[in-house]
């Protein structure tokens, strides 16, 4: 704030006094605080706007107290050290400071001291708390002297001086003796000297005022006021005069003419209204402006003529407070129109002044066009921050919290109002914080945005991993105001990149272990069928039948091994029937209470009213006896293993999550254990093929991938949910089906027989030469290809009566497959029946393989039985 002398036009008939008194009472109705302090750092002045800033109903609570009972220890010790220094040295100080009300709150302050040349203090103090109105007059522009003594002289005829008082002494720096050896002319500048002998003689004819100029002893010189008369003294004629300083005097006069140049100048509009007619008396330079009115027209118009809305009533409603001395400033916002009819808004000030024995209304406007439209363009911008989806957090330089919007409020879980005005490590502890903490304070140094990677917890502990960008917010001139942090919550998609290269690990290892189940099928299918092949063609009960029984029992082993391969591979659903997962369940625990300690408790909570699957019952066995069996692992002092099942919907947000299910009605079973848990950094790696926490020689690390495999092949999905200490639950989706669950074919019954002529198409010559064999055993007449080009050549060149019956078909062959060989096949003759051969299982191909006509399939490595019921099923043949 500043300085500024007074300048102000005032009507013919008012006195300099009442000028001033107007003057004041206008200040007066100023929103800074003004006041004065003396030497002795007591007020002798203060506005009411002062006094309310520091809590106290009236200015006059302040005159006489001291200034410090409004400042705390450390406050006082900052003004004490760092301002007075500065104030003492340079005559002013300018700044901020923190205030303390009269009931102890405390409050910021914009502060200006100017020091007065008695040793006293003009303070103009701000609340800048709220920081919503413009600035206003800046220091306090009044020098008020108070319990000023005057100076007084006897002075002879001659000029000499008779007698002095104290003051004088004090006033021209000479002792009373040393006074009393000089003459008028030595305490008078030499430029005032001539009119002396003209004052003596005035003086003689009656008292005179007149203004002059005096000497001190160091030769500086004072503005006086001179009152003189002649009096008698120890009988001699004298002349008494009173003299005053005027230099405060002079200087409050030039602050009173620089206050109403100010006041002219002002950007706010200033009225004076009496308050009996409610008349414009006064208005400043702005509001002539403003308005487009002179000060004469004004002094014909009421403020109803230029803002419609303060009517008589509303300005009386308006000032009630203020009459009752509740309030120093009424305040109103109203619509002021200028005189070619546009308008504009503004915020008016009211307050009372009394001046000539008359109260006059103190009327400020303040054009807030400007305001309203930079605060509704605020709330767009904030409305619009609103709706994104990303937190949007604004940091000042020392990183506290200053704005974050609603998607911040949404990807935390915390109100912005519980962490407002927080700093960065006042936040929870943990790396994503402590990170953040750094890249902004390295965006500051630097200069350059940072975009990166977070991992954080939301306020209910669940993670959160989080795409963050940090950017420094610079003014125009290069300075950093603080920080922009953008944060976009990025757990979905990490979790769906997680699931994609889980997906593609498991397809990567799948395709190596369905090769190699595949190789190891087409072996079996061999050394199954001719060892059964053998045991009927031997003796029952002989030990050589008995050998060849071992060799099947084996094969069987083997082709468990290769089947578990494929369940791993994904590719190994050898059946596709409905399987009544209870049922499968009920197996398992009786299985596992067999073999599990005692000491772990087996429950089954089995609600689901729709329990059965499409799929391979041994497979969905293998995978709940792998649970259980991971499940006693995890409890060695024992415990309880629950299995529970009940229907659910999967939702879109559901699938959303997890992409690989589709929305759907399922089957979810639950395998619980109230185990040691899984260490958490151990859980993204459950499913991976290999991993194990079992020593060397306990665990392959191939349990669970197996798992995974065979659910997912099964068109479901598994999770699993632990915390240490507490145990863990694996809980798998299935789409349930309403067919009711079959029982599965016993592969030892006998061959079934028949004839006809059939082509065996394989391109493995131990699987095409034993699948014939076995069918010539059971009276069928067979030909063989080794490949579906071979095949189609064949069956081209053969007459109708030796084209064969049935046709069974490998499905994985180099060249054309067994889906393609038939499409082929039937365009040569289209009542071409077929049987499909695999080592791999459809995998998702049976409706093409239904759609190309084939009406039946076998899975490799198969018993003769199992060949001989697809061959006579497909030919209608009774057995």
């Amino acid at each position: 704030m500043t300085l500024m002398p007074i300048h102000w036009t005032w009507r013919v008939d008012m006195s300099t006094h009442e000028t001033w008194e107007l003057y004041r009472q206008a200040l007066d109705a100023s929103i800074d605080g003004m006041a004065l302090l003396d030497a002795a750092g007591r007020y002798v002045y203060a506005n009411a706007a002062h006094a309310a800033a520091y809590g106290f109903a009236h200015a006059e609570d302040l005159i006489g107290q001291s200034w410090r009972i409004l400042y705390d220890d450390k406050q006082l010790h900052f003004i004490d050290e760092q301002v007075f220094p500065i104030l003492q040295s340079q005559g002013h100080w300018q700044g901020e400071a923190v205030g303390r009300r009269r009931d102890g709150s405390v409050f910021p302050q914009e502060l200006s001291l100017a020091s007065l040349p008695d040793g006293g203090l003009v303070c103009v103090v701000r609340d800048i708390s709220d920081r919503v109105l413009a600035e206003q007059a800046q220091l306090l522009y009044l020098l008020l002297s108070e319990n000023t003594h005057d100076i007084i002289l006897f002075i002879a005829p001659n000029g000499s001086i008779r007698e002095a008082n104290t003051a004088a002494c004090t006033a021209y720096g000479y002792t009373h003796d040393e006074l009393l050896r000089l003459g008028i002319k030595d305490l008078r500048a030499p430029e005032a000297r001539a009119t002396i002998p003209t004052q003596f003689a005035q003086v003689a004819k009656g008292p005179i005022v007149f203004e002059t100029t005096q000497m001190r002893k160091d030769g500086s010189a004072f503005p006086v006021e001179v009152s003189s008369h002649s009096a008698d003294y120890n009988g001699e004629q004298v002349i008494i005069s009173v003299i005053r300083d005027v230099t405060e005097r002079q200087a409050h006069e030039a602050e009173i003419a620089q206050l109403g140049r100010a006041v002219d100048e002002s950007s706010d509009e200033i009225y004076v209204v009496d308050g009996d007619t409610l008349s414009f008396m006064q208005a400043n330079l702005r509001a002539t402006q403003n308005l487009g009115y002179s000060l004469d027209e004004l002094q014909q118009m009421k403020p109803v003529d230029v803002a419609p809305e303060m009517t008589a009533q509303r300005l009386a409603e308006a000032l009630e407070l203020v009459r009752a001395g509740i309030r120093s400033t009424a305040m109103l916002r109203t619509t002021a129109q200028r005189r070619d009819g546009t308008t504009y808004p503004v915020e008016a000030r009211l307050s009372l002044a009394e001046t000539g024995g008359r109260t006059a209304i103190v009327v400020i406007f303040t054009d807030i066009s400007e305001r309203l439209a930079a605060e509704a363009e605020h709330t767009l911008i904030l409305t619009a921050m609103d709706q994104v989806s990303e937190g949007i957090v604004i940091l000042d330089e020392d990183e506290r919290l200053q704005y974050a919007n609603q998607g911040l409020e949404h990807i935390l879980g915390v109100p912005a109002a519980s962490i407002l005005g927080k700093t960065l490590a006042e936040f929870p502890a943990g790396p994503g914080f402590e990170e953040l903490h750094q890249r902004a304070g390295a965006a500051m140094l630097s200069g350059q945005p940072w975009t990166g990677m977070l991992i954080m917890t939301r306020s209910d502990g669940t993670p959160l991993t989080l795409r963050v960008t940090v950017r420094a917010i610079r003014q125009p001139e290069g300075q950093t105001r603080g920080y922009c942090v953008i944060i976009h919550d990025a757990t979905e998609e990490a979790h769906r990149e997680e699931e994609l290269r889980q997906s593609q690990k498991m397809e990567a290892v799948g395709l190596l272990a369905g090769g190699i189940a595949h190789d190891f099928n087409n072996l079996l299918t061999a050394i199954m069928g001719y060892a059964d092949l053998l045991t009927y063609s031997l003796p029952p009960g002989s030990p050589e039948a008995a050998g060849a029984a071992t060799i099947s029992q084996a094969a069987v082993k083997a082709a468990d091994l290769t089947r578990r391969l494929l369940g791993f591979a994904r590719k190994g659903k050898i059946e596709d029937i409905s399987v009544d997962l209870h049922t499968v369940i009920h197996e398992v625990c009786s299985l596992l209470e067999r073999t599990i300690p005692r000491s772990i408790v087996i429950a089954e909570e089995l609600d689901a009213t729709h329990s059965s699957v499409m799929g391979d019952s041994t497979q969905l066995q293998q995978v709940l006896l792998n649970l259980g069996i991971n499940a006693r692992d995890a409890m060695p002092n024992g415990g309880t293993l629950s299995f529970r099942t009940r229907n659910v919907h999967l939702d879109a947000l559901f699938c959303q999550l997890h992409p690989e299910t589709r929305e759907g009605w399922y089957l979810q079973t639950d395998v619980e254990d109230t185990g040691c848990g899984i260490p958490v950094e151990n859980m993204p790696h459950m499913f991976e093929p290999f991993f194990t926490t079992k020593g060397v020689g306990k665990g392959t690390g191939m349990g669970l991938a197996m798992v995974y495999g065979i659910v997912r092949n099964h068109g479901g999905t598994i999770h699993v949910y632990s915390e240490e200490g507490r145990g863990s639950v694996f809980r798998m989706y299935l789409p349930f089906t309403e067919i009711t669950g079959t029982p599965s074919i016993n592969s030892q019954q006998q061959p079934v027989s028949g004839h006809g002529r059939i082509l065996v198409v394989d391109d493995e010559d131990a699987v095409r030469k034993v699948s014939a064999d076995i069918l010539r055993q059971l009276g069928y007449v067979v030909d063989e290809c080794s490949s579906g080009d071979a095949a189609v050549s064949w069956y081209a060149t053969q007459p109708q009566e030796r084209r064969p019956d049935l046709i069974v078909i490998d499905l994985n062959m180099p060249g054309m497959d067994g889906i393609q060989t038939l499409k082929a096949l039937k365009t040569i003759d289209s009542g071409t029946r077929a049987v499909l051969s695999t080592g791999f299982g459809l995998d998702g191909r049976l409706p093409e393989a239904t759609a190309a006509g084939f009406t039946g399939w076998v899975q490799k490595p198969f018993h003769p039985y199992e060949l001989s019921v697809a061959v006579a099923q497909a030919l209608n043949t009774q057995h």
